[in-house]
């Protein structure tokens, strides 16, 4: 499975910004977060979509040693994971810490697959990566609740909010028929979700999204 995923992978057109079907599932196997992980969702995510190209990582040697992170209160959550994500108490990261978290493991192994970052789609344009066998990791909130600044930093001048109920999740699927689509949430499995709520949380994340391919 995952030589060939890979090699096939390596051939997907970028350039493809809709999907003419209007449903797919892609079959992945979850990963849950919990209990060693309980803010580790990003990371889970990773985990997920590199276990499905074949890699033989875990989530907590992701976390270990290839995860940068950064004391509370210290570090800007675009540029590292803010805390750690064995504990309750720590926050989480934005796409960039997942896309040089990848990377540095992808280079690790000397794989010839890319990391993509497609932040800024709207989510019908994810369906594409979905129709060529892609996950896609996303941002959203935990069980689609609304998200609140709750937290402030200054951090080098700068201050940075952060939004409560923040989540990561893997889209595996969707189906516009039904207006649903599929996910491998990393505190529940393999879940469905109403589209329309899914995509309002997903923008409201600022639309974060990744790939590797």
């Amino acid at each position: 499975m995952s030589s060939d995923k890979q090699t096939e992978s390596l051939f997907f057109n970028q350039d493809i910004k809709s999907a003419d079907d209007c449903k797919k599932v892609i079959d992945i196997d979850e990963i849950l977060q919990n209990p060693e992980l309980p803010t580790g969702c990003e990371v889970t995510s990773l985990a997920m979509v590199l276990n499905y190209w074949g890699y033989d990582i875990d989530k907590l040697t992701l976390a270990t040693d290839y995860l940068k992170k950064g004391e509370i209160g210290s570090v800007n959550f675009k540029e590292a994971f803010v805390g750690d994500p064995r504990s309750a108490e720590a926050y989480g990261c934005y796409v960039e810490v997942i896309v040089d978290c990848a990377h540095n493991y992808l280079s690790d192994v000397s794989s010839l697959m890319q990391v993509t970052n497609v932040s800024g789609s709207e989510l019908s344009d994810l369906y594409a990566y979905i129709q060529q066998d892609i996950p896609v990791i996303v941002w959203t909130t935990i069980d689609l609740v609304e998200p609140v600044y709750t937290t402030e930093w200054v951090i080098n001048g700068e201050t940075l909010k952060w939004l409560s109920n923040e989540h990561c999740v893997v889209l595996t699927g969707y189906n516009q028929e039904e207006n649903v689509v599929y996910a491998a949430d990393p505190l529940k499995g393999n879940v469905t979700y109403d589209a329309s709520l899914f995509e309002q949380r997903y923008n409201q994340l600022f639309s974060q999204a990744v790939i590797i391919n």
